[in-house]
């Protein structure tokens, strides 16, 4: 009987049954709320859609002096043709003038809009003036564009996306806004259907950095980047980027020395460029750091863009409550200088307080000290990726936990989609493991609870993925003055035993001489930082050995 039922559900939600919500406000103004948009109709003027947000951030123009940006303009005398009271059937809302008509149908991830009439008629939807950024082809464009033909337009603004469709065309600029063109003719209908996308790392970072006014920008690699080696002698590095304003003959090099000391090879390779974006995987020696040197020609003149830090090495991703956080009473540092920190995005030496967190804390942590361990060991560049949050059950990171709130990093997000968010910007085997560390919120619960608690969020974590991440797990239930969990230790245990996760370090064997504020603190001291990180590396080592020797 439930499998039926959730067959029902699976059903219904493809019809969009319960995905997308209408709520009217009075006559003439109905607010529906998809997965990612929100459209709004009004009684103003023409009386159709007049706002379209994605995840909050307006595409519509709102200051076109006959209606808002979305109408039906009669062709004779230039007026908005007024609707009668909108139709609501269902997903269905139809708004009729006596020039034309346009019918909504809306659905979790799209609208889409039909129009048609009895004579012609102007038919529009104006996308916002600050949207400066669209993509066709796989070529990036100014915005607005000039006239063009129909085709998949994808609409950037900050880190949103927007996807125009259907029989329409494009022109531009009106107002300084670009018009989505779905004029009738006689007995014609025209579909336009709005979808909003998520935009790639690569796209946020090309919208917000404006680069279409740059000859030369690149986004990978950045700046003490570490790649994950896939062997123990190899990995690869993305050169990806833009080149504009004409500029040909891109080339690269790499040098430095490897991991065994051996200097590269240092002759230059050319970069084929797809019309002003270039991208190439380069297969390089584990080790550095190395220095990526690039030169293009621009106007006759040879130009150069350097990278002085790249490596292939290790990268540890990290997540629980706030030992596994900048929660240690005072920041640390790496000594080796090759150890480096990132939120997926950014890249830093990794001096606390430690990137990526998602509670926003700024003390010290346990990464530098592993990091430190690592490299020792295995004498190339270190990454650590933290996402933890303090204070944080093992129920509040279930993937059907509602949001935690309140991140000065990101508000309202659940935890475990920040964590996964993480693993995708790495993309398959794209990091080594998972150190997690978290039990103390715990303490009073049973080891069947915690263990089947932890299970869920790891396989789950794997099935979206995509692939077996490794998962280490350390024993962690110390409060000071309380004591240690023997029932939260043994489901940990358990975790290890059932072949779930690997084995991490009994970190409650971490007393008051390692402990803050004079030992009765439940984070760690400077001293503890340093031997909290070493006791990961213990574990992680031998396992890095398996997976490359």
């Amino acid at each position: 009987m439930k499998k039926i039922i959730f067959v029902l559900m699976i059903f219904l939600l493809a019809l969009g049954v319960f995905s997308q919500k209408i709520e009217k406000t009075d006559d003439v103004t109905y607010t529906i709320i998809g997965d990612h948009y929100v459209a709004t109709t009004s009684g103003y003027n023409g009386g159709y859609i007049q706002s379209f947000k994605v995840d909050g951030v307006e595409f519509e123009e709102t200051h076109v002096d006959k209606t808002r940006g979305n109408y039906l303009l009669n062709g004779s005398d230039m007026t908005i043709g007024k609707p009668a009271t909108p139709i609501l059937e269902g997903n269905k809302l139809t708004l009729k003038s006596e020039i034309g008509t346009m019918i909504y149908e809306f659905y979790p991830d799209r609208v889409e809009i039909s129009s048609f009439g009895p004579t012609g008629a102007g038919c529009y939807f104006i996308i916002d003036g600050s949207v400066k950024l669209c993509k066709i082809g796989g070529e990036y464009k100014k915005a607005p564009l000039t006239s063009t033909e129909p085709g998949e337009y994808f609409w950037i603004k900050g880190r949103v996306g927007l996807k125009t469709s259907g029989d329409v065309t494009y022109w531009g600029p009106w107002n300084n806004s670009q018009v989505v063109d779905f004029s009738l003719v006689e007995g014609v209908t025209k579909k336009l259907v709005l979808s909003p996308y998520a935009l790639s790392e690569e796209e946020i970072a090309i919208s917000l950095d404006n680069p279409l006014d740059k000859e030369f920008v690149l986004y990978s690699p950045k700046n003490y980047m570490v790649a994950q080696r896939q062997t123990k002698s190899k990995g690869y590095i993305n050169i990806n980027g833009l080149l504009n304003k004409g500029g040909k003959d891109l080339s690269y090099r790499f040098t430095g020395k490897d991991y065994t000391n051996k200097s590269l090879d240092t002759k230059w390779q050319k970069i084929k460029l797809n019309k002003n974006i270039f991208n190439a995987k380069v297969e390089l020696p584990a080790g550095g750091w190395y220095k990526l040197e690039l030169k293009y020609k621009l106007g006759g003149e040879e130009k150069t863009y350097t990278v002085d830090n790249v490596g292939i090495g290790e990268i540890i991703l990290g997540t629980g409550q706030s030992n596994s956080t900048n929660c240690g009473q005072f920041p640390i540092k790496p000594e080796s200088g090759m150890v480096v920190s990132t939120d997926g995005i950014n890249w830093k030496i990794a001096d606390d307080p430690q990137i990526g967190v998602h509670d926003g804390t700024g003390g010290g942590s346990l990464y530098p000290a592993l990091g430190d361990a690592l490299y020792k060991e295995f004498n190339v560049p270190i990454a650590v990726a933290p996402t933890g949050w303090g204070g944080t059950s093992v129920a509040q990171w279930q993937p059907d936990a509602d949001p935690i709130g309140g991140s000065p990093v990101k508000t309202n997000i659940n935890l475990f989609d920040f964590f996964m968010h993480r693993v995708a910007q790495f993309g398959d085997h794209g990091f080594r493991c998972v150190i997690w560390h978290q039990g103390e919120s715990d303490f009073y619960n049973s080891a069947e609870y915690y263990f089947d608690s932890l299970s869920n969020i790891i396989w789950q974590c794997r099935k979206d993925a995509g692939w077996i991440v490794p998962f280490f797990t350390a024993q962690a239930t110390y409060i000071p003055g309380v004591g240690l969990s023997e029932s939260i230790r043994a489901g940990q245990k358990q975790l290890w035993d059932e072949g779930v996760s690997y084995q991490g370090p009994d970190t409650d064997t971490l007393l008051e001489e390692y402990r803050d504020f004079d030992g009765t603190g439940i984070h760690f001291s400077p001293k503890g930082l340093k031997k909290h990180g070493e006791m990961w590396a213990e574990f992680i080592i031998p396992y890095i050995h398996s997976q490359i020797d």
